[in-house]
C-alpha cells in the first residue's frame, strides 16, 4: 500500500513540478520566455524581461512547486524518504517538463522550495550560505554567475548538514544538485572553454 503510494507521490511531484510557472506568466504578457533573453524558462529571465514583480512571482510559484509534493506525500502518509524522492522529482519536472519538449528552467528556486519543507532548519543554514555567497558575487564582476554559484553553495552546505544527520532527506541534497549541474551543463561548457581560451591567450 506504502509503495503505492510512495509511487504515485513521486509522479505526482514530476507533474506538479512541470507546471511552467514562467511560460505561464510569459502567456498573461504576450511573451514567451523561451523565445527572449536566455530562452530559459525561468524566473532569472522572467526578472530580466518583463520585470521584478513578475520574475519574484514566478520565482516564489517555482519554490511552491518544491514544497508541494513534500506535503503531499506527508499528507498521504508515506515514508520520509518517499517525502524527499517526490521533492527531486519535482526538481527534474520543473527541469524537463514532459509539456514543453523536456526543456525547461535549471531547477534553483524549485531546490529552494523543496528544501525548506523537508528540513527547515537545514534550509536556513544553508541559505545563509547562499545570501552571502550570492551578495559576495553580485560585489564582483563574477556578478552575472551569482545565481548559479549560489546555488552550488547551498546544495554543498545542505549537502553537509544532511550528511551529517544521515536522515532521508539526504536523498534530495544528493539528487538536487545533480540535477541542477545536469540542467546547466551547456552553461558549464561555455565557461570551461572561456577559461581555456583565455589561457591559451594568456600563453602567446
Amino acid at each position: 500500500m506504502e509503495t503505492g503510494l510512495g509511487v504515485g507521490a513521486v509522479v505526482l511531484g514530476y507533474l506538479v513540478g512541470s507546471i511552467p510557472g514562467a511560460f505561464i506568466v510569459g502567456k498573461l504578457r504576450g511573451v514567451d520566455p523561451r523565445t527572449v533573453g536566455t530562452g530559459n524558462p525561468g524566473a532569472a529571465n522572467v526578472y530580466r524581461k518583463l520585470g521584478r514583480g513578475w520574475g519574484i512571482l514566478v520565482g516564489l510559484w517555482d519554490a511552491v512547486k518544491g514544497m508541494l509534493p513534500v506535503l503531499i506525500a506527508r499528507a498521504l502518509g508515506v515514508g520520509p524518504w518517499w517525502a524527499a524522492a517526490a521533492a527531486a522529482a519535482a526538481v527534474a519536472g520543473h527541469n524537463w517538463p514532459p509539456f514543453f519538449h523536456f526543456r525547461g528552467g535549471k531547477g534553483v528556486a524549485t531546490t529552494l522550495g523543496a528544501a525548506l519543507a523537508l528540513d527547515p532548519p537545514a534550509f536556513a543554514i544553508a541559505f545563509s550560505v547562499f545570501a552571502g555567497a550570492f551578495i559576495l558575487l553580485a560585489l564582483t564582476p563574477a556578478a552575472p554567475l551569482k545565481v548559479p554559484w549560489g546555488a552550488g553553495a547551498f546544495s554543498a552546505a545542505f549537502l553537509i548538514l544532511e550528511a551529517l544527520k544521515g536522515g532521508p532527506a539526504l536523498l534530495f541534497a544528493v539528487a538536487a544538485p545533480t540535477l541542477m549541474l545536469a540542467a546547466h551543463h551547456q552553461n558549464i561548457r561555455r565557461l570551461l572553454a572561456a577559461a581555456y581560451q583565455r589561457l591559451m591567450d594568456g600563453r602567446k
